[in-house]
């Protein structure tokens, strides 16, 4: 598999442009030890924040945090990161944001926390976000998850709006 998986240097970018070559990069990751991934990973710098909107690049976002130890992958995901906010309000960069919350480091769940803390009202109402409130909420072991919950509660009009709305209901 290594020697296949050697193939795809220097044509990352591309494969995750395509429907089905993207499992082709998926499934490496699956299967190689993380010291064999290096490549993807590097690959996917400077990159890292398209590929995190990407319809098909965040599934290899994915895979990474699923499979590579958080040493291995913490600066990609350090430049993910750098637009947490908008990040979550991506069609396809929640799936990021839900991952890094299951899967990242302490810093990492806290900076995805910490994006939605900015105006917490505001992403619980949006479609794409509130999945992320609520799985934060969930996560109350985080710091900035109890603050999270702090902070939706502290302002009972804005609580009871949020429960009306279309996406408020969790």
């Amino acid at each position: 598999m290594g020697e296949f998986a050697m193939e795809l240097r220097s044509h990352v970018l591309e494969a995750i442009d395509s429907p089905h070559a993207n499992y082709v990069v998926q499934k490496v990751i699956e299967v190689l030890p993380p010291s064999g991934v290096g490549f993807i990973i590097e690959e996917l710098m400077g990159a890292a924040s398209r590929v995190a909107k990407h319809r098909y690049g965040v599934r290899i976002l994915c895979r990474l945090l699923e499979h590579c130890p958080p040493k291995q992958i913490e600066c990609l995901f350090a430049e993910v990161l750098q637009e947490a906010a908008a990040l979550c309000k991506e069609r396809y960069g929640r799936y990021v944001a839900l991952h890094i919350l299951e899967y990242g480091s302490d810093t990492q769940r806290a900076s995805v926390v910490g994006a939605l803390l900015a105006d917490p009202f505001d992403f619980a109402r949006h479609s794409y976000c509130k999945t992320l409130v609520e799985a934060s909420l969930l996560r109350t072991e985080l710091q900035e998850g109890r603050m999270l919950l702090r902070a939706l509660v502290s302002d009972a009009n804005a609580l009871v709006s949020l429960a009306c709305s279309r996406h408020g209901c969790f």
